[in-house]
């Protein structure tokens, strides 16, 4: 290997290639020097030819579901070996906020950041979800300038639309599943499914695609998490409410889709089941909040039956 290429593969200082990186990208593209002569400080370590990354952006929903400008967005990085998407497991995770689309360089650090968090070493081929096409001019100034074998690429639309398709389906089956446990009052089977069922909602959200698909995903994940809940307060033989664990799906549930209102009352249930009537009323005030439709009357009903 050449020497200019043996200096790319991994880095001494995360934080000074962060800043000779952005200080790179920000130069007019005619005057920047050839990436390789531009970093110093790189060691000689090859990629791995049977490694496959696969990087993924997901706006999380607003901050504050009452202001909603700000957004919480979530990058991860999965290691695949033997070049199989989903072998592994997610070694990368970072959250960041931005109001509207994130800057091109809170994309570009954070996809630098991943590619040098499992130094030595490089993949050979790096997979970037459908969520980072409007940063793809500015990842092309980085990563099409790593020396081969690495390779990398950026999903289609319509890759990223049949995943969607294809794992939200799975996802709603398997839910299914879990409501036909809870009906048996089988609590460990419901458990078993919704949970099953909220992950893969979560690599639905990990997709990015389209602002209606992400709503659908977030809302059944959000359902699946409420259904814990009330998994967890499942009484019976040989069963016992377990408040405590409720209390925190349902909780999440409301983190996951502040206007999915079974969240809130399962929040509230297991308040009362905790002895905190209190917090319960302020469950519901929240709801009241997002209460629409039939929802109204549901929240002041549940109100009035924290009075009696």
């Amino acid at each position: 290997m050449a020497a200019t290429e043996a200096r790319i593969y991994s880095y001494d200082s995360m934080e000074n290639f962060v800043e000779e990186l952005t200080s790179y990208a920000a130069m007019p593209t005619l005057e920047r020097p050839p990436l390789d002569a531009h970093f110093s400080g790189i060691k000689n370590d090859p990629t791995r030819s049977d490694v496959c990354w696969q990087m993924s952006l997901a706006d999380k929903g607003p901050v504050d579901p009452m202001d909603g400008a700000a957004h919480r967005f979530v990058f991860t990085c999965e290691d695949s070996p033997n070049m199989k998407p989903g072998t592994a497991g997610i070694y990368y995770a970072k959250e960041t906020t931005g109001v509207g689309q994130l800057s091109a360089r809170a994309v570009l650090i954070a996809v630098c950041d991943a590619l040098s968090v499992k130094e030595p070493m490089l993949p050979s081929l790096l997979i970037l979800s459908a969520a980072f096409t409007p940063y793809a001019d500015a990842l092309a100034s980085f990563l099409s300038r790593i020396p081969a074998p690495f390779i990398y690429r950026i999903e289609e639309p319509e890759e990223a639309r049949a995943k969607t398709v294809m794992i939200t389906a799975q996802a709603e089956k398997t839910k299914d599943a879990g409501n036909r446990a809870y009906s048996q009052r089988d609590r460990a089977r419901a458990l078993a499914a919704y949970g099953t069922a909220a992950s893969l909602l979560a690599q639905v959200l990990m997709l990015g695609h389209g602002p209606a698909e992400l709503m659908r995903a977030r809302r059944l994940r959000a359902v699946c998490l409420a259904n814990c809940a009330a998994a967890y307060m499942l009484t019976g033989p040989g069963l016992d409410q377990d408040a405590g664990r409720a209390l925190g799906e349902a909780q999440a549930a409301e983190r996951e889709d502040a206007g999915y209102i079974k969240g809130y009352l399962r929040q509230m249930r297991a308040y009362v089941a905790l002895g905190n009537v209190a917090q319960a009323r302020c469950a519901l005030e929240r709801a009241r909040q997002w209460a629409r439709g039939a929802d109204v009357k549901v929240v002041v009903d549940a109100l009035a039956e924290l009075r009696k």
